[in-house]
C-alpha cells in the first residue's frame, strides 16, 4: 500500500509509520521534522501544514491510506480538502475525550458527545470538543471511507507526558523506600500501547475497515497497576496505603491530550 502518514515524526505517528515499513508499505509523513526525523525508509515531505501551500507537493498523488492525527479543525479540514478525494481509505485518530461524560465506566461509541468547537484552531482546554470537531469534518468529507479510532489514555515508548511510565519511575527513583500511593486500591486504571493501536490501525487500513471504534486496553485496578510498577522498577518495600489529596508527585500530571 502507499500509506501517507500526516505527521509520522513522533510517538503514535512515528510507531504507525514505523511499523507500516516493516509491513513492506511505502510510507510518505507529511510533517515540518521539528518532532524528530522520520523512520528509515519513509519518505519526509518537510511542509508546515499552517502554510496555504502545505499540500502542494503531494498534488496529483493518489493513496491507498490516509492517516490523521491533528486536533486542530483547520488543519485537519485544510488536509480534507487537499487530499480527501485522492485516498481510498481514511484513519481519523481522534480521543476518549471527546465524550461527554468520563465518569460511566463501559460506554460504548453510540454514547453523548461534547459539542463540537466552532473555532479552527483552539488550546488544550478545548480539546475534546476540538477532536469532536474533526471528527464531523472527517465524516462529511470522506464519510464512506473513514475510519474513526477514539483511543483511551496512549502509553508505551515515545510517551512525553510521563503519565503511563509515571509509577515506574517513581518505584524505580528509591527501590528501598515505602512508596506513597493514593488511597484508591480499586480504582479502575485503562492504557492502551502505542504499539498495539498502531499496529491495530494498520490492519484496519489494510482491510479498508470503516466506522467509529474505541481503543482501549484492558481495566485493571490501580492496586495491580502499582504492582506491576513495582516489578518493572525493582521496588522492595511494602507498600503502604495513606490518604492523599493535593499532593503533586503523588498522581501523574493529566493535560487530557494524547
Amino acid at each position: 500500500m502507499k500509506i501517507l502518514v500526516l505527521g509520522g515524526t513522533a510517538w503514535l505517528g512515528r510507531e504507525i509509520s514505523e511499523q507500516a515499513i516493516h509491513r513492506d508499505h511505502d510510507v510518505v509523513c507529511l510533517a515540518r521534522g521539528r518532532s524528530g526525523a522520520a523512520p528509515e525508509r519513509a519518505t519526509l515531505i518537510n511542509s508546515d501544514r499552517e502554510r496555504p501551500d502545505a499540500f502542494s507537493r503531494l498534488k496529483g498523488l493518489t493513496w491507498d491510506a490516509v492517516i490523521e492525527i491533528s486536533w486542530q479543525p483547520g488543519l485537519v479540514r485544510e488536509a480534507l480538502a487537499a487530499l480527501g478525494s485522492d485516498a481510498r481509505h481514511w484513519t481519523y485518530i481522534s480521543s476518549g475525550s471527546v465524550y461527554a461524560s468520563q465518569d460511566k465506566p463501559g460506554i460504548d461509541e453510540t454514547a453523548a458527545l461534547l459539542p463540537a468547537t466552532e473555532l479552527q484552531q483552539v488550546g488544550r482546554s478545548l480539546y475534546g470538543e476540538a477532536k469532536v470537531a474533526c471528527e464531523l469534518a472527517c465524516l462529511d468529507a470522506v464519510g464512506d471511507r473513514l475510519l474513526t479510532v477514539r483511543p483511551g489514555l496512549i502509553g508505551g515508548p515515545g510517551d512525553h507526558t510521563g503519565r503511563t511510565g509515571y509509577w515506574v519511575a517513581r518505584a524505580a527513583r528509591n527501590q528501598v523506600s515505602p512508596l506513597l500511593v493514593p488511597a484508591a486500591p480499586q480504582a479502575l486504571t485503562q492504557m492502551i500501547d502505542a504499539r498495539d493501536l498502531a499496529a491495530w490501525v494498520l490492519r484496519c487500513a489494510e482491510k479498508r475497515v470503516t466506522g467509529t471504534y474505541n481503543a482501549v486496553g484492558p481495566s485493571i485496578p490501580l492496586t495491580e497497576w502499582i504492582s506491576l510498577s513495582r516489578q518493572i522498577g525493582r521496588h522492595t518495600v511494602g507498600i503502604p496505603i495513606h490518604k492523599v489529596s493535593e499532593t503533586p508527585e503523588c498522581l501523574p500530571q493529566d493535560e487530557g491530550w494524547r
